[in-house]
Order: structure tokens, then C-alpha cells, then sequence
């Protein structure tokens, strides 16, 4: 994959992450955004990088980020 294209592209934790946000709330959101990231880096055998607690928050933290935004900006387009 290249580098750029990552910036692009969504994996399967993230569209899981931002399903489970609109169907349970911003912090079911966190919660599987963090353990679908987490989980599997540490079951690796090579075990898990130095970087996968920052990672998986960053993924983890995605949902409630973007669950804030749209609520404010939906707000602001419905007042007009």
C-alpha cells in the first residue's frame, strides 16, 4: 500500500468503529475502535509494537471525534 493512499482509505476497523458510533453512541465507538485495533497486535507472535496503544486511541478516538462534529455542524445547518 502506498503511503499516501493509507491517508484515503478506510479498513475494516474504522467503518466498524463508525457503525457501532451511529448505532450505540461515541463511546461504544471508542471501545471497538480501540479493542479491534489493540487485540490483534497483541496476539501477533511477534508481539505488539511500542506504537499500538497510540494507534488504537487514535482509531478509537476517531468516532466520538467525528460523532461531535457532524452533531455541531447538523445543529448549525437545521438552524437556518
Amino acid at each position: 500500500m502506498v503511503p499516501a493512499q493509507r491517508l484515503t482509505s478506510l479498513d475494516l476497523s474504522e467503518t466498524l468503529s463508525f457503525l457501532s458510533e451511529l448505532v450505540y453512541g461515541p463511546g461504544a465507538g471508542f471501545v471497538t475502535g480501540f479493542l479491534i485495533t489493540l487485540l490483534p497486535d497483541l496476539g501477533n507472535p511477534y508481539g505488539a509494537g511500542v506504537w499500538t496503544p497510540y494507534i488504537a486511541s487514535i482509531i478509537g478516538l476517531l468516532p466520538i471525534i467525528i460523532c461531535y462534529l457532524t452533531r455541531h455542524y447538523l445543529k448549525a445547518f437545521f438552524r437556518k
